[in-house]
C-alpha cells in the first residue's frame, strides 16, 4: 500500500504491513465438546444446626482403686507344711493398729503376738502349723480394734497348708523335644500338689494344674508339659509342688525323665 501526502513535498513511498478488513460479520468461535477441569468451587447452602442429642445413661470407666486407712498387700509365703512353725511375714499400708492375726478355717494353726515394724509397712507374727492340720487353702484375717484390715485381693489374702507327697512311679520317662506330655505321677498324698517344675527347667513350661484322681491301685496325678524345639536334651528331674515345700531335688528312679531331640 502506497501512502502519498496530498499537501506539501512529495514523499517517497512508506511501506507498512498488510492491513487486514474484515467486512460483514466474525464467524463463531468453534464449538467444545470434551470436560473442561477448574479448580474446586466451594459453595455454601445455609441451613439450620442440627438438634442437640441427649442420652439418660450412666458413664462407664476402669474402676479406680481407692486407698483410705489400712491395707495388707501380700505374704512373704503363701504356704506352711503340716508340723512347720516360723514367722509370718505381711506387707502393706497403715498396718500399726493391727493386734491379732487370725485365720479361717482356724483348725490346726496358731499365731501368737503381732509386732509392726516403724513405717507400719509389715508386720510379724509367731505361726505353728499342727502335724494333722487340714490340708488346703485358707484365709487370713488381720484384725484391729475397729473391724478388719482389708486386703487387696482374696488371692493375696490365701495361707495354704501342704504335705509333702510321696513319689512311687513316673510315666512317661522319656520325653520328645518340640512336643507335648502329659505326665502320670502314682503315689501318696498327692492331694495338696499345686504345681510343678523340671529341674532343670530350660526349654520346659507346664500347661494348665496338676489333676488329682484315684483308681483301683491308688492316687494317681497327671501333669502337662511343653518342650521348646531347642529345648536341652539330657537328664531332668520332675518335681511336685505343694503350699510351703517340693519333693526333692535329687534324681531317683522314680522322679527322673530323659529328653531327646526331635525329629
Amino acid at each position: 500500500m502506497t501512502l502519498a501526502s496530498a499537501l506539501g513535498p512529495t514523499y517517497s513511498a512508506i511501506v507498512s504491513g498488510p492491513v487486514g478488513v474484515t467486512v460483514g460479520t466474525e464467524p463463531p468461535p468453534p464449538a467444545i465438546d470434551r470436560l473442561v477441569s477448574a479448580p474446586l468451587v466451594g459453595v455454601s447452602i445455609p441451613q439450620d444446626p442440627p438438634a442437640p442429642i441427649t442420652a439418660d445413661t450412666q458413664a462407664v470407666a476402669m474402676p479406680v482403686h481407692l486407698l483410705v486407712g489400712a491395707e495388707a498387700r501380700d505374704m512373704d509365703t503363701s504356704g506352711w507344711l503340716q508340723g512347720a512353725s516360723g514367722t509370718l511375714t505381711v506387707h502393706g499400708v497403715d498396718l500399726q493398729g493391727v493386734t491379732t492375726v487370725t485365720v479361717t478355717p482356724a483348725t490346726g494353726i496358731l499365731f501368737g503376738d503381732v509386732t509392726v515394724n516403724a513405717d507400719a509397712s509389715a508386720l510379724s507374727v509367731p505361726i505353728s502349723v499342727a502335724q494333722d492340720a487340714p490340708l488346703g487353702s485358707r484365709q487370713l484375717h488381720l484384725q484391729t480394734a475397729s473391724g478388719e484390715v482389708t486386703w487387696v485381693s482374696s488371692d493375696a489374702a490365701a495361707l495354704g497348708i501342704g504335705h509333702i507327697p510321696t513319689m512311687q512311679s513316673l510315666t512317661p520317662i522319656v520325653l520328645t523335644a518340640g512336643q507335648t506330655a502329659t505326665l502320670t505321677v502314682r503315689g501318696k498324698d498327692l492331694s495338696s500338689v499345686n504345681g510343678a517344675t523340671l529341674l532343670p527347667a530350660d526349654g520346659a513350661t507346664f500347661v494348665g494344674s496338676p489333676m488329682w484322681s484315684q483308681d483301683s491301685l491308688g492316687e494317681l496325678l497327671t501333669v502337662t508339659v511343653r518342650l521348646d524345639p531347642a529345648a536341652p536334651t539330657g537328664k531332668r528331674v520332675l518335681q511336685l509342688l505343694v503350699p510351703g515345700g517340693a519333693t526333692s531335688a535329687e534324681p531317683s528312679e522314680v522322679n527322673s525323665i530323659t529328653v531327646v531331640a526331635g525329629p
